[in-house]
């Protein structure tokens, strides 16, 4: 209960989770250098990780490798340049991946991780371009593609700015399968990539909204949260928290046990795995909640 109450004191919000290990976020007042922190539950082992301008936009288990890696995107103002990096826990390596001139949409979730490469959404530094805006990495090859999203266009949006095309999607996945989740104004469209080689995806789901999204759906997170079971979790705002059997078509309302919750509160949800195993051993990290400030400094860039 300490942990989770100095968690709690420090403003950490949940952002991702990989075998029972918690990934908890801290954004910085400027959105420039976030503090991130993780924590088993199980075995209270906590580690945080603060690298100046750099934040984390994949945690998972290589499996070829045998070994937990972060994918750490920095942006470099200067050149008008987005620089990736690969870390590994018990290799304790860092290597670029490679740059490219396209960033990770803000306020849109993680990298997805199905049939052995990553998948993330993201949009260019001058223009936003269908034709480049879903970033691959391949874990054998590591090698990065950067490919178009399903359909024509972006006529579906209720986004009229241009710097927010894009914002109403969301990858997840869906039984072992990469999935884009659409918001239109009265529905979700759910996509399944059936084939990877051929970049095939298929129209699997369409939710039918009762009221209409408005266009602040997506401001501070993504109103489609999380797949499960069948069951699609969506965030919407102004009415809180909602399953959606997309067999069924149907909408029910998850009653949430608070005294009180903002109306435009930020929900997130991630499947978690309980696991005693550890992550002690790696140089970057650090052993966290020293003191009152948990996170002296910041380590320097990279």
């Amino acid at each position: 209960m300490k942990n989770l109450e100095i968690m709690n004191k420090h403003r950490f919000g949940l952002y991702n989770s990989c075998n029972g290990f918690l990934l908890h976020m801290k954004l910085d007042k400027e959105y420039i250098t976030p503090k991130y922190l993780i924590y088993n539950p199980l075995t209270k082992e906590n580690f945080y990780f603060c690298e100046e301008r750099c934040r984390i936009w994949g945690f998972f288990f290589h499996q070829l490798e045998r070994d937990y890696k972060l994918l750490v995107y920095r942006f470099d103002k200067i050149n008008q340049t987005c620089h990736y990096y690969m870390y590994g826990f018990n290799t304790k390596d860092k290597r670029k991946l490679g740059s490219f001139p396209y960033y990770p949409l803000l306020f849109n979730n993680h990298a997805v991780l199905v049939c052995g490469a990553l998948f993330w959404l993201v949009a260019g530094l001058k223009t936003k371009e269908c034709s480049k805006s879903i970033m691959m990495f391949d874990l054998k090859s590591e090698n990065i593609h950067v490919m178009p999203h399903l359909g024509p266009t972006c006529t579906h949006s209720f986004y009229l700015e241009n710097w927010k095309l894009h914002y109403q999607m969301v990858l997840l996945e869906i039984d072992g399968r990469l999935s884009l989740s659409n918001v239109c104004k009265e529905t979700v469209e759910v996509w399944i990539l059936e084939d990877l080689a051929n970049w095939m995806w298929v129209k699997k789901y369409v939710v039918n909204l009762d009221i209409p999204f408005d266009h602040d759906a997506c401001r501070h997170s993504h109103p489609v949260v999380l797949f499960q079971s069948g069951n699609l979790l969506l965030n919407w705002p102004a009415r809180g928290p909602f399953w959606c059997n997309l067999s069924l078509n149907y909408l029910c309302k998850i009653k949430l046990d608070l005294n009180k919750v903002d109306s435009d509160f930020v929900f997130y949800a991630t499947k978690y795995t309980s696991n005693f195993g550890s992550l002690r051993g790696s140089n970057i990290f650090y052993d966290s909640f020293k003191s009152c400030d948990i996170f002296p400094s910041c380590s320097t860039s990279l």
